[in-house]
């Protein structure tokens, strides 16, 4: 009986073309029964089983073919699908350039092997086969967003951005490329041009989950959480296989202080998708917020450490984690970690690095590190901001100011979106740089003293100190100096002599009472006292007097007043405050502070923070702030808030009590960041803007 091979053949290929897998297969393999050297039988077998997701079964194959027939082109390119299908795009790409010069049509496997270079590191290589794709048809979509990819994976944003404009002009209907550029524009901070994209993109596919799930997260960037929340849960109802919908969902409820129904959203997840690398971060902010920082941290980090080589993503989870909780030796360990496989990644080390050195006080590590990340990407604001920040430092004002107008610069287009001034100095950073620039006493005072090792500068800082009392540069040196020799920041054990009562300050329509009890329900037996405007007149009417009085009808920001009443409690009470807003996350009588009668945590510049302060009644730094404070009202002075009554007036009310008795030292303890972290938990709430109170 005679078999009709080119009918078979063909049927099977029909049968491959309509994804009828096993038909195809059995039909070749009846093929190879009358003919087992049938090459094009063999061949497209074995891509049957590539398609039909079965490449492990289809790799000896193809390497069987391989080893009698070295050269055959058509097997190289069985090869290259099998071991792109198994994720060897490195080998993968070795068999497209071997089968690409004898290709009829070469121009057909650009596209898959622009993505195959990307996915094996080779970013410049993917560029140019992405764009020989585009050359070739400049109206082949797929031969664009292979572009967009590869742009994307070398850190190139403006062909990136161009590739997907081109992709959403060939495609009017398509919503997918405006979305990624909305991701795009989300990733550089710029959010009304991301909300602005999504709007096209919803004109065109008013249903698409992925609209939605980005939405929420705009919203939530911009902490409008019940915006988010309601955005995170429509996209479930599209969607309910979105893990990334569910994990921002649980974060609203976090934000907003609710971590059971957080863990409910996480569960239910969970149970209806398994396990997903996007409950992770979750999952981690949950044992925080319940006070098991070391849970959250190992987890972040036992996550990141389980693949290898690490992914971005979970480094990146446990990297921003690690920032605010980890000591020394946990931020090692994740710079250690670090992957380094694409230019973006290696810029999120580098900002890793900068920010654990300037955690360590290390200025000139973090210079370094920040110089390194903008050669990867010289418009990065928060390297030009820590760049300007350490120059203002160490005295150097020319290059504080440059970076300063390069930051203003790279910034302008989403400035004047914000209303924003496009000044340099209309920034924290700008104005504290400002104030260096102006102190010129101390200034001359400090230049001969910073070469010095920071023991060596305590004693000759303390005297510049006495001589020179409103200089803000020569304070904050000596508390850093006095921080980096360990004077103010030994080990203690827990607890400290600091008062049993907490102050909240409630601005205008925040949720004290709910605040208050959620405080007093993780420190019990401290007296927790919420004042809102009103409350605080009285309080400092009260307490100051006539003086005070005079001082808060002056004081006509929000922000002053809270702080002027923050330090009346403190210097005639007795106590601790908080930031506004902040929520607890551990008991604070853990917080190693023994012994200590003030307790503070210092920030970037060195100057103790508001998230954490805590003094016995009558401190002599609690009241000489004070004091100064009411004189500085009584003058009119007018400063940037955080130089008028803020951390670095309070940095000069330490530095000045210090110089008139170092033996307070003694008593005094500047926690490191993390160390308060862990027990204060302070996540921005718009509710709880002090300018409100």
């Amino acid at each position: 009986m005679t078999v009709d091979i080119p009918g078979m053949l063909a049927a099977a290929r029909a049968a491959r073309r309509n994804r009828e897998f096993d038909a195809a297969v059995t039909l070749f393999d009846r093929i190879l029964e009358q003919q087992p050297g049938n090459m094009q039988a063999r061949l497209e077998r074995i891509g049957t089983l590539t398609q039909s997701g079965q490449a492990d079964s289809a790799l000896p194959l193809i390497a069987a073919v391989l080893a009698e027939h070295p050269n055959n082109h058509h097997a190289h390119l069985e090869a290259a699908w099998a071991k792109s299908a198994r994720g060897r795009p490195a080998e993968a790409l070795a068999h497209f350039d071997i089968a690409l010069p004898k290709l009829r049509e070469p121009h057909r496997i650009l596209v898959p092997m622009a993505n195959q270079a990307r996915a094996a590191g080779q970013h410049a290589r993917a560029l140019d086969l992405a764009r020989a794709a585009t050359e070739h048809d400049p109206a082949a979509i797929p031969a664009w967003n292979a572009l967009a990819a590869a742009a994307k994976a070398a850190g190139d944003a403006d062909t990136e951005h161009q590739a997907l404009r081109q992709v959403a002009s060939l495609d009017a209907t398509a919503a997918a490329p405006l979305v990624a550029l909305a991701q795009a524009a989300r990733a550089r901070d710029d959010l009304v041009a991301a909300h602005d994209l999504l709007d096209q993109a919803e004109a065109r596919d008013p249903a698409a989950p992925a609209i939605s799930l980005l939405r929420g997260w705009l919203w939530f960037a911009e902490r409008v959480t019940d915006q988010a929340a309601d955005c995170f849960t429509e996209a479930l109802q599209r969607d309910p296989g979105l893990a990334n919908a569910a994990s921002g969902l649980a974060q609203c409820h976090l934000r907003d202080g609710a971590p059971d129904a957080a863990a409910a959203v996480l569960d239910a997840a969970e149970a209806r998708l398994g396990p997903r690398p996007d409950f992770i971060g979750p999952r981690a902010q949950l044992l925080r917020a319940r006070g098991e920082v070391a849970a959250a941290l190992a987890l972040l980090r036992e996550a990141a450490l389980a693949q290898s080589p690490v992914q971005h993503g979970r480094w990146e989870a446990w990297a921003r984690l690690a920032l605010v909780l980890g000591d020394s030796a946990e931020r090692a360990a994740c710079l250690a970690a670090a992957p380094e496989a694409s230019p973006a990644e290696r810029h999120a080390r580098l900002m890793f690095a900068a920010r654990s050195a300037e955690a360590e006080l290390d200025f000139a590590a973090a210079d370094e590190a920040f110089a390194a990340a903008l050669a990867i990407d010289a418009a990065d604001s928060a390297a030009l901001d820590g760049r300007a920040r350490i120059a203002a430092l160490n005295l150097d004002d020319v290059a504080a100011r440059g970076f300063l107008a390069a930051q203003a610069q790279a910034e302008a287009a989403l400035r004047r979106r914000q209303g924003r001034s496009l000044n340099p100095s209309q920034t924290d950073t700008g104005q504290i740089a400002l104030e260096f620039r102006l102190d010129q006493p101390g200034a001359a005072a400090l230049r001969d003293l910073l070469p010095l090792a920071p023991t060596a500068r305590i004693l000759p800082l303390i005297d510049r100190v006495r001589r020179l009392p409103d200089s803000t540069a020569t304070a904050l040196w000596l508390l850093l100096s006095l921080v980096q020799s360990g004077a103010l920041a030994r080990p203690r054990a827990q607890g400290s002599a600091v008062p049993a009562r907490l102050l909240l300050v409630v601005p205008r329509g925040a949720p004290g009472e709910a605040d208050a009890q959620a405080w007093q329900r993780a420190n019990p037996g401290v007296d927790v006292v919420a004042m809102d405007r009103e409350a605080g007149a009285a309080f400092i009417d009260a307490r100051l007097g006539q003086a005070g009085r005079r001082a808060w009808a002056r004081a006509w920001e929000g922000s002053v007043r809270a702080d002027l009443l923050r330090l009346a409690w403190i210097a005639t009470v007795g106590g601790w405050t908080v930031a506004p807003g902040a929520r607890p996350a551990a008991p604070i009588a853990t917080l190693a502070a023994g012994g200590a009668d003030l307790v503070a945590t210092p920030g970037l510049w060195g100057a103790p923070q508001p998230l954490l302060f805590g003094a016995a009644a009558g401190h002599p730094v609690a009241r000489r702030a004070v004091d100064r404070l009411i004189e500085a009202l009584a003058r009119g002075d007018e400063e940037h808030p955080w130089l008028r009554s803020g951390p670095g007036f309070l940095a000069r009310a330490l530095a000045g009590a210090l110089a008139e008795a170092p033996g307070l030292a003694e008593a005094i303890h500047l926690a490191p960041g993390h160390a308060v972290q862990a027990v204060v938990q302070h996540d921005w709430r718009p509710e709880w803007n002090q300018a409100l109170f």
